[in-house]
């Protein structure tokens, strides 16, 4: 247990290292990745641009003999604050980025040549959520006293979620006291999964029936709480991930915070209901997709 906690210490100090070596988004920089997305980032947003970040994959031995991790990337980054419950930073999503800002990074496993995910995360992910768009709670009030909903949107990616902000500002569909979040990966946005299920079709390679982690949530385990204030939660499940693990996420996530508004009201009565949606982009794409071919 100590040296889990001496680990978890070293990490939250790397993810500050890392967050301070950034700087707010640049149009020269971080804006030319938004722009080829047709995404717009709001000022609110925790997220901040790097020249020159780590990929670390692997290990290596140095001239001592001693283990570390190995770097098999350097270049630009998208940094992303992830916050506890509390609103506490304890972790950080980084987005390898290319070198002259328009995609993200191709990288490769020098030894298998497999692509490897550009996205990492470090520190606490589990229960951490990322701002995209967010408002004080003491900003909240107005619209509780006018009777208008106040939502949040959650997804997996930070693309994602800023890509249903920009739609619904472009079909007159945004509203002041909208909230945006992304989870950074679909089981945590689920959060932990209580048991497993089979799946309907896969097989494992031996032709085995597939598990995958089921809907019903393990409430022993942290998750993302979903603020007392916000009315209306809508989750966004990518179409270009597999579907029924992705719709079972979605679901024990559904439960979850079904659950836990439940429990609230229980002690504080006062405290809205709240109303829950999925919302799936078409198989094959994810909401950015959607976007994009919106313009032409």
């Amino acid at each position: 247990k100590a040296d889990a906690e001496k680990y978890r210490a070293r990490e939250r100090a790397a993810c500050h290292r890392i967050w301070d070596s950034g700087r707010s988004p640049t149009a020269a920089c971080l804006g030319r990745y938004f722009e080829a997305r047709r995404i717009l980032l709001p000022a609110s947003a925790l997220i901040r641009e790097a020249d020159d970040v780590a990929f670390y994959h692997g290990e290596e031995i140095d001239e001592r003999g001693f283990k570390h991790p190995r770097v098999i990337y350097r270049g630009p980054a998208m940094l992303a604050q992830m916050l506890d419950n509390d609103g506490s930073f304890v972790g950080l999503h980084i987005t390898h980025l290319a070198p002259d800002w328009g995609g993200k990074a191709e990288i490769f496993d020098p030894e298998t040549g497999e692509a490897l995910n550009p996205k990492k995360m470090r520190g606490t992910k589990k229960g951490s959520h990322i701002v995209v768009r967010g408002l004080m709670a003491s900003d909240c009030p107005t619209a509780r006293a006018a009777g208008k909903p106040i939502r949040l949107f959650m997804a997996e990616g930070i693309e994602t979620v800023a890509s249903v902000a920009v739609s619904l500002r472009e079909a007159g569909r945004f509203q002041a006291a909208d909230h945006f979040w992304a989870a950074g990966d679909l089981g945590n946005l689920g959060g932990p999964s209580a048991g497993t299920i089979v799946h309907p079709a896969l097989k494992t390679p031996k032709g085995r029936a597939q598990r995958l982690p089921g809907p019903d949530p393990d409430f022993s385990e942290p998750g993302i709480l979903i603020p007392p204030y916000v009315t209306h939660l809508v989750l966004l499940g990518d179409g270009d991930s597999e579907r029924v693990l992705t719709e079972t996420a979605l679901e024990r996530g559904r439960r979850r915070y079904a659950a836990d508004r439940a429990r609230l009201r229980e002690v504080d009565p006062s405290l809205p209901p709240l109303a829950i949606g999925i919302a799936m982009a078409p198989d094959g794409g994810d909401f950015n997709d959607m976007l994009r071919r919106s313009a032409g």
